[in-house]
């Protein structure tokens, strides 16, 4: 008996919250990756930390991770590279 109270239990939740789980967002879902347009500089506002770099084709602060294969850096999400145009203009990082 306690096995088809508890079948009647989970069929009860999932008809009362079914739908609200349906409606969630999950993170994956609302992290942008590679913008068709890439910002052009760092949004007011925002601070960067130590060792931080504006993404700007994901529009978000990274800390972009060294490539040994080829001695670059980059950013964990999209996987630009620290030596592409827009993340230089971005970051004004010339040198």
């Amino acid at each position: 008996m306690s096995e088809i109270f508890n079948l009647c239990d989970i069929l009860i939740y999932h008809r009362y919250w079914g739908n609200e789980m349906d409606n969630q967002t999950d993170m994956f879902s609302i992290i942008n990756i590679k913008n068709e347009s890439p910002d052009k500089d760092v949004p007011k506002g925002v601070k960067l930390k130590k060792r931080e770099m504006w993404c700007p084709y994901c529009s978000k602060p990274v800390i972009f991770i060294k490539d040994k294969t080829h001695g670059v850096k980059r950013c964990p999400y999209c996987n630009i590279s620290d030596k592409d145009y827009y993340v230089k203009v971005v970051n004004n990082n010339w040198l």
